[in-house]
């Protein structure tokens, strides 16, 4: 099947209208060996806000209803609309630190989240014994990829690949219960779909509905606030992945504190105005922050996470881990 005879829906939701753009510098980082820390945050924060003036950005931002209008869900959910809270666990701060207090609120809430971890982090080894704990708590651990070195998008296939194994595998060594995955730096690739069913993984949730600022991929999203199965090309065809994509569809604290500059009242407002259009359709919303002293574990932000908490709760969503999100995705629509 080529892909001009998919419809219009699948062929935002799957990014077929788009490509990703690898930028030179970061070519030229990989090729030499070297670490992308080496850039100051200030200047990858700036060139976070560069491409977003960019006047070539192909999808709405803060909402693009590109496919939600074209092909609008109804009964997904044993409530109005879901939600879920998801954190990658990028640096030691994170794990060690940040973390628990994201979990501290979520417990005071009365909330689970999804946590990504990084098994070959340079930053950070994980501490087994305290996962196994969190997740008899009811706390999720999906995988973010084996090293967060910024490489996912640039190795080859075969070492992709790899990478995708090796992860879940060392994980599920460590007792992790590992059904999902995040590429690192949100840096999915098209042939990341089939190598995750290949190995098993339930879930993955990489893809946001909307990103006006990572670097590569400004301007992308599946433009879609509803879980979907991404298509894959087997013999000729394109067919649905057994995989469950869960878009991120809530714009993400790195993308608005640092590539934006919004302020704690500007995240929380734009937060509040997301999911009050996601509840509008009977979406799914799913919030990505990070643990970080750079993201919702600044003291200045850490608040706000609690207060849109609060306010999503209020509006009586199911929410669940990503798993659970997934299942039901699954036990209404297959």
């Amino acid at each position: 099947m080529e892909r001009s005879a998919l419809s219009e829906a699948d062929i935002y939701r799957n990014e077929f209208d788009l490509e990703y753009h690898r930028s030179r510098p970061m070519l030229l980082f990989m090729k030499l060996g070297l670490d992308y820390k080496v850039i100051p945050p200030f200047f990858r924060n700036l060139a976070g806000r560069l491409v977003h003036s960019k006047s070539t950005l192909q999808r709405d931002f803060p909402i693009d209803d590109k496919v939600d209008s074209l092909e609008p869900n109804d009964g997904l959910w044993p409530a109005e609309f879901a939600c879920c809270f998801t954190h990658d666990i990028d640096t030691g701060y994170c794990f060690n630190v940040g973390l628990d207090l994201l979990l501290e609120v979520e417990r005071r809430q009365g909330i689970r989240s999804t946590n990504n971890l990084v098994p070959k982090s340079r930053d950070y080894k994980i501490d087994y014994n305290r996962v196994a704990s969190l997740q008899d708590e009811g706390f999720e651990f999906g995988c973010h990829g084996l090293h967060h070195d910024g490489r996912f998008a640039f190795i080859s296939p075969k070492e992709r690949e790899s990478r995708i194994k090796i992860a879940k595998d060392a994980l599920e060594t460590g007792g992790v219960k590992v059904k999902g995955f995040r590429a690192p730096w949100l840096n999915r690739t098209r042939d990341m779909i089939p190598l995750l069913e290949k190995h098993g993984y339930l879930w993955d949730s990489t893809s946001p509905d909307t990103d006006p600022t990572t670097i590569g991929y400004e301007g992308t999203g599946c433009s879609t606030v509803y879980p979907f199965h991404p298509l894959i090309e087997s013999a000729g065809k394109y067919i649905p992945s057994r995989i469950v994509e869960l878009p991120i569809t809530i714009p993400q604290d790195w993308t608005l504190i640092h590539s934006l500059k919004y302020s704690p009242s500007e995240v929380f407002e734009l937060w509040k105005r997301k999911a009050d259009y996601i509840q509008s359709i009977g979406g799914l919303a799913l919030f990505l922050t990070h643990p970080a002293e750079y993201g919702m574990a600044d003291r200045r932000y850490l608040p706000i996470y609690e207060k849109i908490i609060e306010y999503v709760k209020g509006k009586n969503p199911f929410i669940g881990t990503c798993t659970q999100i997934c299942d039901e995705f699954i036990r209404r629509r297959g």
